[in-house]
């Protein structure tokens, strides 16, 4: 009789197992593939448009080269089996590849909305940092990316393990694109310091006030670290890009 109970005590936490198996897959999956409305991209001006400028802002300030490569190829973003396997893709004309499909709108909707251009969010775009992006920026980015040489390079497929669907539960792996408002005032970048502390992420880690001013570290000190991502004992700081001077 125990035993018939204990069997029965393990198949019905089997079946909840399996239930919430299912569950957590299937929120996840429908997660994943939701598509929204949001506003069309712009097709913006590209008499202002600097290529240099472009060159800076993706490789260091927006830090765009992290995701999608130095040469603009893709690479990894997540390359967990826990995780996930999450690719950013190519942007050359190359294949595979959303260089030679994308129009100009589509690429600033994907920049600052974090959306492709049939709704789909962009997992783990930092568009809530992009959505302030002046409209010169914008434009300097797209004709970066457009004077890129192609690039061929295989993309893995996209793939969500158990933990990172979690996660996606939990909302700490999530969308850019849910958070930013439909009308984003743009951020005159002649308040430099506040304008690439918004683009270059940093206030996600740091907020809006700082937790190290260069007052209290000296400028020196600061400027220093900020172009060698060390401090002042020399220690370097993970996963720091370090800004080109220009």
């Amino acid at each position: 009789m125990v035993k018939v109970r204990l069997l029965a005590a393990v198949g019905v936490l089997a079946l909840i197992a399996i239930l919430g198996a299912v569950y957590v897959y299937t929120v996840t999956r429908q997660d994943v593939q939701l598509r929204v409305a949001g506003r069309n991209g712009e097709a913006l001006g590209h008499a202002r448009a600097s290529r240099d400028r472009g060159e800076y802002l993706y490789q260091t300030a927006a830090r765009c080269a992290a995701c999608h490569a130095s040469d603009l190829g893709g690479g990894f973003v997540l390359r967990s089996e826990l995780v996930a396997t999450l690719w950013g893709p190519n942007l050359t004309r190359g294949n595979p590849s959303v260089g030679s499909a994308y129009t100009s709108a589509d690429f600033e909707r994907a920049i600052r909305r974090g959306l492709r251009p049939d709704g789909q969010r962009l997992l783990m775009m930092p568009s809530l940092d992009y959505a302030t992006m002046s409209d010169d920026d914008v434009s300097s980015v797209i004709a970066y990316i457009r004077a890129a040489k192609a690039v061929e390079r295989p993309a893995p497929a996209f793939r969500l393990g158990i933990a990172g669907r979690l996660m996606l539960l939990a909302g700490r792996l999530g969308f850019d694109s849910d958070r930013i408002p439909d009308a984003v005032p743009r951020q005159p970048t002649l308040v430099a310091g506040a304008y690439l502390a918004r683009i270059g992420g940093c206030l996600r880690c740091h907020g809006a006030g700082g937790q190290a001013p260069a007052s209290a570290v000296g400028v020196a000190s600061f400027t220093a670290f900020l172009q060698t991502g060390r401090d002042r004992s020399g220690r370097a700081i993970f996963a720091h890009a370090a800004p080109a001077r220009r």
